[in-house]
């Protein structure tokens, strides 16, 4: 429903440019979204009595990995 799956099957794609096509832009907004909203749920979801420092990455697959 949410897209939350996005940023953890898929990589990033690569930064919007001029040249990028509509569909590149709305894919990097899109996967942004996703990324976003599953790194403030993950955060959320962890016990703070098993939780560590969470790693400093902007990037949920990157914690998922």
């Amino acid at each position: 429903v949410l897209d939350l799956d996005l940023a953890i099957l898929e990589e990033k794609s690569t930064t919007n440019t001029n040249a990028s096509s509509n569909e590149e832009k709305t894919h990097y907004k899109v996967w942004e979204r996703s990324n976003i909203l599953s790194l403030m749920f993950m955060r959320m979801v962890v016990a703070d009595n098993i939780k560590t420092v969470p790693p400093e990455t902007n990037d949920a697959k990157k914690i998922m990995g």
